[in-house]
């Protein structure tokens, strides 16, 4: 082979490794269920996050619901200056003596942990996690629900890992809805 070709196969392949470096990252979405009234926006000044409940246990195990719950709180608190304050609570209950107070309810709906080995012999192309979580809001001063959302991260990591894209995708949601 000449010079010149082998130049060239050197770049394609290097372009290919970045690709694959960079471009397989993580992806996330949201699909809102029930709409969050727009007069909500900037009402709530105390956020309260109650216990993740977990519908598929047979793969995310508590321990992982407690490392979410972790993760998202700690997230809201680095990232978003939305609320005055951030509150780990146990359950969801109605308090009349409160107001502005906005109690996000956890659900992991959906853990696919993806596979190390195709991730370690497709180069990253294969074995995606995937997690899904709903999001019920309520107000907590009138026990009102007032919103759901899904929001689904999927990442090439490890599935652990995974946790990281949906707490930033959980504080995105917030500034841009809340």
């Amino acid at each position: 082979m000449k010079q010149k070709d082998l130049n060239k196969l050197a770049v394609a392949v290097l372009c290919l490794l970045l690709l694959l470096t960079f471009g397989c990252g993580t992806t996330s979405h949201h699909r809102v269920l029930m709409p969050i009234r727009s007069d909500m926006m900037g009402k709530y000044m105390i956020l309260e996050i109650a216990d993740v409940e977990n519908y598929v246990p047979q793969t995310f195990s508590q321990e992982f619901c407690d490392r979410l719950k972790k993760r998202l709180i700690a997230a809201a608190h680095e990232k978003t200056k939305r609320f005055d304050q951030i509150l780990d609570v146990s359950s969801l209950s109605k308090d009349e003596s409160v107001s502005n107070v906005l109690v996000f309810k956890v659900t992991v709906i959906g853990y696919e942990p993806g596979s190390g080995a195709k991730r370690y012999f497709t180069w990253g192309l294969g074995g995606k996690a995937v997690l899904e979580m709903k999001l019920d809001m309520y107000d907590k001063g009138n026990g009102e629900h007032i919103g759901a959302v899904v929001l689904t991260s999927e990442a090439m990591q490890a599935g652990a890992n995974v946790f990281r894209p949906m707490a930033q995708q959980f504080v995105a949601f917030i500034d841009r809805y809340l």
